[in-house]
């Protein structure tokens, strides 16, 4: 599998194996948060990283947004976009 880490989680255990999955297979030498949008319950982070894959050490760049969902005042639902495609060739051996 390319992107182990590229599925649905659920739960506080799904957050916590995302993140090892993360964190096992690339680094961010940066990851900025450029612009913050909220409205209600719901707030839009749009950012930009530079990466690097840990199995294969080529780096990629790209920009993203996320989504965060809140409920009663905790988090409920994250989403994120950015680019696999070339995430995957940076990953790819």
């Amino acid at each position: 599998m390319i992107l182990p880490y590229a599925q649905v989680y659920n739960g506080k255990k799904g957050v916590e194996e995302f993140f090892m999955l993360i964190y096992a297979n690339k680094d961010f030498p940066k990851f900025e948060v450029q612009e913050l949008i909220g409205e209600g319950d719901k707030v839009v982070a749009l950012g930009h990283w530079d990466a690097k894959s840990k199995k294969i050490g080529k780096p990629y760049s790209g920009d993203w947004a996320m989504v965060f969902y809140f409920r009663d005042g905790k988090l409920c639902e994250h989403r994120e976009y950015y680019d696999t495609y070339g995430e995957a060739m940076a990953s790819k051996g």
